[in-house]
């Protein structure tokens, strides 16, 4: 019953952003977020090709995160990056302070895959609903896509 009880407010909150953002006039948002703490939508894997080694597929991962995101803990060893909350990240041509995202990259143990993590907070009266952005998913998982 909780389970269902956390999909109707999940759901109730998709529904509440997507009136917002259609609402907000001036501060237009694409409707990307999808609200939700253990949702699967801000995830996405790639896999590695067989003619790329790990050290060439690590450094170019690395290279496309960078050039978008301030890095908060990076480990080669482990196939681990996060990136720092980027709060101005642009939708629609407007940069909000009340909308944040950030990275995660893990790849697997065999070096075979690469999944990729993009969460999103909206500030909604002083509080941080978490969930995901499918447009920087996306956006991610394409660039990542074309190196490996």
């Amino acid at each position: 019953m909780k389970s269902l009880n956390n999909n109707i407010f999940s759901l109730s909150l998709v529904a509440t952003f997507a009136v917002l953002a259609i609402a907000s006039g001036s501060q237009k948002l694409a409707v990307a977020f999808v609200a939700g703490e253990s949702n699967d939508a801000g995830w996405a894997s790639v896999l590695i090709s067989d003619k790329i080694t790990y050290a060439l597929a690590w450094d170019d991962v690395s290279s496309v995160i960078t050039k978008r995101f301030e890095i908060e803990m990076i480990s080669k060893e482990s196939g681990y990056i996060r990136t720092k909350w980027k709060y101005n990240w642009t939708t629609n041509g407007h940069e909000s302070k009340e909308y944040r995202v950030r990275v995660t990259i893990k790849m697997s143990e065999q070096r075979k895959k690469i999944d990729i993590n993009a969460e999103a907070e909206k500030l909604i009266r002083g509080v941080w609903v978490k969930g995901s952005d499918t447009q920087l998913l996306e956006t991610t998982k394409k660039d990542i896509a074309g190196l490996v």
